[in-house]
């Protein structure tokens, strides 16, 4: 019998169908029933080779598609829900800075090279740029709260005529221009 010869046994009072790759080969946790559902027990290849099907569950050589979504249970995956903890402790800007220069990628994200020859697994590179999407809020709250209490300050330099003067507005509210009078 060839590789690619299935025997589809069916029509029980179940009406589900059977399948095998022989005769005697027959698997009843691999089903298809007559409702439409497909139920395989073992590997699945589409269009692979076989040693890729060896070691997965399902591959697929193409483009996958869904009408409404995929989703994937995260079961034992960290969610980064933890960055906002107070104990997490968020790495300084010139390290990460650092690190860019380095290696030309972001901590803890793989490299082009590695997800070229290595591939990524979806729910842990999920969890990994959500929680470099909760740093950047982190950063960015910070950076507000710095701009604010340059922004009181600036406002109690004004008040007190120290020598600083607001300019005139960009068209950014959130940007303003300082002139500096020379202390002569």
């Amino acid at each position: 019998m060839g590789v690619n010869q299935w025997i589809f046994q069916g029509g029980n009072a179940t009406g589900k169908f059977h399948i095998a790759p022989g005769w005697t080969e027959w698997n009843k946790g691999s089903t298809l029933s007559s409702s439409g559902a497909v139920q395989f027990r073992g590997r699945v290849g589409i269009d692979v080779d076989p040693d890729l099907t060896n070691s997965m569950k399902l591959a697929v050589n193409g483009p996958i598609g869904a009408q409404t979504g995929i989703y994937v249970r995260a079961v034992g995956t960290a969610w980064p829900d933890f960055v906002f903890q107070p104990r997490y402790c968020l790495p300084p800007l010139p390290e990460v800075a650092d690190y860019i220069r380095a290696n030309g990628h972001l901590p803890d994200v793989p490299s082009a090279q590695t997800v070229a020859q290595e591939g990524v697994e979806l729910v842990t590179m999920n969890a990994v740029l959500l929680r470099k999407v909760e740093e950047i809020t982190l950063y960015l709250l910070e950076l507000r709260k710095e701009n604010d209490a340059l922004q009181a300050r600036l406002m109690r330099l004004e008040a007190a005529g120290s020598g600083w003067k607001r300019g005139k507005r960009s068209s950014s509210p959130s940007i303003t221009y300082l002139h500096v009078s020379p202390l002569l």
